[in-house]
């Protein structure tokens, strides 16, 4: 866990330029990183570190305006800020709350020096926290405070947000796309997420979305059960990469090469106990997934007659090769509906099933219940 929360604090630092950081609880001596806070600022965020439950979020406002963001998990507190989400004047301060004008204008120094951060897409990325130590992000709890006032409401809805929002479901949707080791599945996945971001394609925002890419891709290959020196054998070479990076086609170039790169390494570590033939065709299934296959395809890219082919993979995986893709089409179906809002159609066409009818039926065979209730549950009965 400590490994994961570590790659996602790295990933929302470097993403904001703010300040991040992990300690534990108990934390009786905690102080805010903020010299101009007063003793009740910090009572009130230690009545919270003592009372929040687990899987809870709070974002908090401090009596100067700047804004902070506690994320609970288990023991592990993680701290997002301070930020800011508004600018701020002389005349918005109480001049009670400084000792002279010269601290008053240290202040102000200070609180336009710390990054401007809009709430949506910091929710957005403390849910890809959530979703990468737990596996799932609909169970998070916020708790919002508009000022530290040592009352603390807790809510178990999200609250409704004017700002402009991040989209998760395409972070979620490459998550899952690496961990499956499905590359054009994770190509569209990263196609999405990049654009959605809703910036300029110039030099330095692709660097940055590399940065993200990395961050990402080491959750989703943590998901997948890969040894750690292996995930970091493969970002260490694509970090040095990514410091000889001189243009924009040659960052998305560096990008799909770590995609594949990292398909390739999820699908070796599925396959290893298996022979050549069996290891290539459940290979195959993995970067093929999203679109309709038949034994008889996958028996030629093997090199094997279909009936042999069958009867050793029955033989090696206990399954036979349709059962394991149709398991395995479940299998994403069930992460996209725990973890998107996408549509059923959008689903099918993400595992490779065209008929929606037949989709249900098969999801209802697996899970016990239609997708629109397991969707609605969070959680099947199997």
């Amino acid at each position: 866990m400590q490994e994961i929360i570590n790659t996602a604090l790295m990933y929302i630092g470097s993403f904001y330029s703010i300040n991040t950081v992990m300690f534990r609880r108990p934390c009786p001596e905690f102080l805010l990183p903020n010299k101009f806070a007063n003793d009740e600022d910090h009572t009130a965020v230690l009545l919270f570190l003592k009372e929040a439950p687990d899987k809870s979020v709070c974002y908090l406002k401090d009596h100067l305006f700047l804004e902070y963001c506690f994320a609970i998990l288990g023991d592990n507190v993680v701290l997002v800020g301070p930020y800011r989400t508004r600018n701020l004047h002389r005349y918005d301060l109480d001049k009670d709350s400084f000792r002279s004008e010269e601290e008053m204008d240290r202040f102000l120094r200070f609180f336009h020096s710390t990054p401007v951060i809009l709430k949506g897409p910091l929710r957005t990325s403390i849910e890809l926290l959530f979703h990468s130590v737990y596996g799932i992000s609909s169970q998070i709890q916020e708790i919002r405070e508009a000022d530290m006032t040592g009352k603390i409401d807790y809510k178990k809805e999200l609250l409704a947000e004017t700002e402009p929002q991040h989209n998760p479901d395409v972070f979620y949707d490459y998550i899952a796309q690496i961990s499956r080791g499905n590359y054009p599945g994770a190509i569209r996945a990263y196609k999405q997420a990049m654009n959605s971001r809703g910036r300029v394609f110039n030099l330095m925002k692709t660097i940055e979305g590399v940065s993200t890419i990395r961050a990402q891709t080491r959750m989703a290959l943590h998901q997948a059960g890969i040894p750690e020196e292996a995930i970091n054998g493969l970002l260490s070479k694509f970090k040095i990469q990514c410091r000889m990076l001189t243009s924009i086609p040659e960052a998305r170039n560096l990008c799909e090469q770590l995609i594949y790169d990292s398909c390739k390494l999820v699908n070796r570590n599925i396959t290893k106990e298996y022979s050549a033939s069996i290891a290539d065709a459940i290979s195959y299934i993995h970067h093929n997934i999203e679109r309709p296959l038949s034994v008889s395809e996958i028996a030629e890219h093997v090199g094997i007659t279909p009936n042999s082919l069958s009867a050793k993979f029955h033989s090696e995986v206990g399954v036979t090769p349709m059962a394991y893709m149709n398991k395995l089409r479940m299998e994403q179906a069930a992460k996209l509906l725990r973890d998107t809002k996408l549509s059923i159609p959008s689903i099918c066409y993400r595992i490779g099933i065209e008929d929606s009818n037949y989709f249900t039926r098969c999801f209802k065979k697996e899970y016990g219940m239609p997708p629109s209730e397991y969707r609605k549950n969070g959680i099947g009965t199997k």
